[in-house]
């Protein structure tokens, strides 16, 4: 077989695995190469090139930057948060504090994961496992319902002491029944990213086969494609629990507080 027939069926490779992303999810890299083998070619005919573009230089400086300026922020708002929670006696709810103890630490795990998409900018193309791409997907994913379910509870916390009765308002302030609030919103949260689990891999695409040099450019993408139906309901469901329940609970707890002090002052005013 001549070097034409091999970069022929680089074309077919080419033309039959990129035209959706779900098609190339049986079909790997080392597949393509056995196939090629298997035809009698030389071991190198397929040269993996990962081209550089200056645009993704800029977009992967970006990151960079701003990944620097969030993990020195939250950095330092753990150093100032966390040894007040253990403090012995603090003016400020000990679960509010837990409460921006969590965020920071979401933020800083988004923000390593976010070295994975650096290093694809970088390189061009994904550079790791199919488990580490899940991963990666996973706390994008979950900082994103992480960060409106922890605004829910501290505008939650704060409606409880000030508006409710004296037990409940100790209650919401104790750093256990945080820690506790916190575990079953994590846990929904896990529960409301199954397709995350499912649908997640790291895609191959076989682009531009020369066949004078017999060159082939592979691309390797990390990515998240479920079912049309899966995924309809799956962003359907995170809007309304990431965006429209923290959104309208926090508007009307703080629109109550103004409406519950001015009844104290008019209690108060009545009772003198």
């Amino acid at each position: 077989m001549t070097n034409t027939n091999s970069i022929g069926l680089l074309f077919d490779i080419y033309h039959s695995h990129t035209q959706k992303p779900e098609q190339t999810s049986t079909f790997t890299q080392k597949q393509a190469v056995f196939v090629v083998l298997q035809r009698g070619e030389r071991k190198n005919t397929l040269n993996y090139l990962f081209p550089s573009g200056g645009y993704r230089t800029y977009v992967a400086s970006t990151y960079i930057g701003f990944n620097f300026v969030g993990f020195a922020i939250n950095s330092w708002v753990l150093y100032v948060v966390a040894p007040l929670l253990f403090a012995p006696a603090i003016k400020v709810p000990k679960s509010i504090l837990f409460y921006i103890f969590a965020l920071c630490v979401g933020d800083l795990m988004t923000m390593i994961a976010m070295l994975l998409l650096i290093i694809e900018l970088v390189f061009g193309t994904w550079q790791f496992s199919s488990m580490v791409c899940t991963s990666y997907l996973v706390f994008d994913s979950m900082n994103k319902f992480m960060a409106p379910m922890i605004v829910f509870l501290i505008s939650r916390t704060c409606y409880s002491t000030v508006c409710l009765d004296k037990t409940s308002g100790e209650k919401a302030a104790t750093l256990k029944y945080a820690v506790i609030q916190f575990c079953i919103a994590l846990a929904c949260v896990m529960v409301l990213l199954w397709p995350v689990f499912a649908y997640s891999q790291v895609f191959t695409f076989y682009m531009n086969p020369n066949a004078t040099s017999q060159e082939v450019t592979v691309m390797r993408k990390c990515g998240f494609f479920p079912p049309p139906q899966i995924e309809f309901w799956f962003n359907l469901i995170a809007c309304i629990t990431s965006y429209a329940v923290p959104l309208f609970g926090i508007i009307y707890w703080y629109v109550s507080v103004p409406f519950f002090l001015k009844r104290r002052a008019l209690t108060t005013l009545v009772a003198s």
